[in-house]
């Protein structure tokens, strides 16, 4: 289950999310889809489907979190990593990306946040294998493992 999440307010910095995700080494994307953020006005003539993606409120502390099931009917032994870009109507705004491997009948969540602390350290050059992401403890932007063990939250280095 992915489960995606955001601390960004300003829908000026993004108001839609692409969902891409891609199996082992096949070529291609075996899902790719496009949703509004459900806090930002629509923009543009043919928007995609509206989630419940939200930054927290007044009137909703906690934000919204989008959830999207993702089911392995093959059954073989490949890592999936997903790639989530975050933009507005006209420009790609930042991207970030987790693995993971499947686990035969388990489901396990894979929480990927987009935080406004890597939006704000676009700077922060990753080593290959690590991405942006917010710390736990302290919610600044840190290299995280783009590595998810199933039904954990990843690794720092």
């Amino acid at each position: 289950m992915l489960s995606i999440t955001t601390d960004i307010v300003d829908c000026t910095i993004f108001d839609r999310v692409e969902v891409r995700i891609s199996r082992g080494t096949e070529a291609g994307a075996t899902y790719d889809q496009t949703f509004l953020r459900a806090d930002c006005p629509v923009v543009g003539l043919s928007p995609p489907p509206a989630v419940p993606l939200a930054a927290p409120s007044a009137t909703a502390p906690t934000g919204g979190e989008f959830k999207l099931g993702i089911v392995d009917d093959r059954r073989t032994d490949d890592r999936v990593r997903i790639e989530l870009t975050a933009r507005t109507a006209g420009s790609v705004v930042f991207t970030t990306s987790a693995e993971t491997d499947f686990v035969d009948g388990k489901v396990y969540a894979v929480p990927v946040q987009l935080s406004l602390a890597c939006f704000m350290s676009s700077a922060l050059a990753c080593q290959t294998g690590f991405v942006c992401r917010p710390r736990p403890d302290t919610g600044a932007a840190a290299c995280g493992s783009v590595y998810r063990e199933p039904g954990t939250l990843g690794t720092f280095p």
